[in-house]
């Protein structure tokens, strides 16, 4: 299935996901990060410039994402990103909480 998003980026999104109709996160291709807030997304700051491949989330308040050379996101809130330590340098393409 082919999802379109008015994100207003030009990067690829690779993985999103969403917590309420009103709370989404989507990224991707050179770390972008997008969130929508029910009426527009909002781009976010990853700090890196690696892909991001997924995103998840078990709430609002626990989110995480997963990239190239084994980056990992975390978040609180959907809206500000933090590098967590990762213990390989592998690609990952899916994240479990």
């Amino acid at each position: 299935m082919l999802l379109v998003l008015n994100t207003l980026v030009t990067q690829t999104l690779y993985g999103i996901h969403a917590v309420a109709a009103n709370n989404a996160v989507a990224v991707g291709q050179l770390g972008v990060i997008v969130k929508w807030n029910g009426s527009v997304w909002l781009e976010k700051v990853s700090g890196i410039t690696t892909n991001l491949n997924a995103v998840t989330a078990v709430d609002s308040s626990h989110w995480i994402a997963v990239g190239n050379n084994g980056k990992i996101l975390i978040s609180s809130d959907g809206n500000t990103w933090t590098q967590a330590t990762s213990y390989t340098t592998q690609i990952c393409m899916g994240s479990l909480l």
